[in-house]
Parts: structure tokens; C-alpha cells; sequence
């Protein structure tokens, strides 16, 4: 029951280099990061994406998230997105439809860092460093992210909260070093038996 009423998407090209020999058309939203990276490339598949979208045969720029996923719904397109907005786009379609129609390509390229910029030598720098560290330390971003990214339930296959990252360690991290402690304090009193009480070193022997 749970499989036919949440049937798994598989999405039809796996990696961006399989798209231009695909039957798909491509999307990319206007004014972004990825805009700039097609049209500006100069060699290999990036180049051949941008080539369409600047000639419009094989790919579109659109305005808005939303324009881009009415391009997939209603034809033969791949929308190019952010990860975080493709996975929160597929929730709130499933919201609006009932039915997931959207899945995400299983390779992720064009990772990039955000940062904030300050003046040299900014008083604020070390304090903004210090505060972040901890905030990446302590798990907080994925605490954020656990509350309020919008939940998948599983139900449309590739679309899941990622736990990856630094968080808080619990005691089922640190059972190795228990193990170890344990191990190390049984020897130890074997050896301080032996040392302490001769009798004790003889009875070892005759058992072994």
C-alpha cells in the first residue's frame, strides 16, 4: 500500500553529463551563480548548457523557483537549482499535489562556500569566527536544520533531510574508548593480582 500510494521517482539522466544527450531541455533561473557558470564557460558540458541557453534551443532562463518547476511539470525539462531549494521546490509540490512528480539527479557539482565579507581588520571578524565555530561544533545548524527544513517523510525517494556535518557527540560515540578503558583496567588488576599475591601468579600457571 505505502509503495503504491508513494511510488520512488527515479530521475531520467543521473549526472549533468548525461543532460545534453538526454531528450530533456534545461532551466536555469536568471541572475544566479549557475547562470554565470554556464554562460560563462568556456570548455566542456557547462559550455555546451550554456550554449542553450543562450540559443533557447535546448534550454530556458527563467525569473522565479516556481517558473522552473511548471517547466518540468508540463515538459520535457531538467531544472538546474540549488540543492536546498530543489528538495524544499519537491516538498511543497507534493503539498500542493498530492502526488510526487519530481525527483533529484543523484550527482551534485558547482559546491560553493558562503561567507561574510568585513573590513580589514574588523574588531567584529574574531568574534563572527569564534561564534560560527561554535555553532558548527555544538550541531546547531543541523539542529536548524532538522526543525525547520520542510519534511520528506521518504515519500518522494531522492528528497531527505541530510544529517551530514559536525554534531554532538552522545555515549554510543564513545563506547570505543569504554571498551578500551575496560580492557585496560581487567589487565591492570590481573597484573597487580600476580604482583600482590604470589599464590595467585601459581594458579595462573597451572591453568595454563
Amino acid at each position: 500500500m505505502s509503495f503504491l500510494r508513494f511510488p520512488k521517482l527515479f530521475p531520467i539522466v543521473s549526472q549533468l553529463e548525461e543532460l545534453p544527450e538526454s531528450h530533456l531541455k534545461w532551466a536555469v533561473q536568471r541572475g544566479t551563480a549557475l547562470d554565470t557558470l554556464f554562460l560563462e564557460a568556456t570548455t566542456g558540458v557547462y559550455k555546451t548548457i550554456g550554449e542553450g541557453l543562450l540559443n533557447q534551443q535546448r534550454g530556458s532562463l527563467i525569473d522565479v523557483n516556481e517558473d522552473g518547476v511548471h517547466h518540468v511539470t508540463n515538459g520535457s525539462y531538467a531544472y538546474i537549482a540549488g540543492k536546498s531549494n530543489l528538495e524544499s521546490l519537491i516538498y511543497d509540490d507534493y503539498t500542493r499535489s498530492g502526488i510526487c512528480r519530481l525527483s533529484i539527479a543523484q550527482q551534485e557539482f558547482f559546491k560553493i562556500n558562503v561567507a561574510f565579507a568585513f573590513q580589514k581588520n574588523s574588531p567584529l571578524k574574531p568574534f563572527i569566527d569564534k561564534k560560527i565555530l561554535q555553532m558548527v561544533e555544538s550541531g546547531l545548524g543541523i539542529y536548524w536544520k532538522k526543525l525547520y527544513w520542510p519534511p520528506s517523510d521518504g515519500k518522494c525517494g531522492k528528497v531527505k533531510q541530510s544529517d551530514t556535518g559536525p554534531k554532538s557527540l552522545s555515549l554510543i560515540d564513545l563506547q570505543g574508548a569504554f571498551i578500551i578503558l575496560a580492557i585496560g583496567s581487567g589487565i591492570a588488576f590481573i597484573v597487580l593480582l600476580i604482583e600482590r599475591f604470589p599464590s595467585f601468579s601459581t594458579i595462573c600457571k597451572l591453568i595454563s
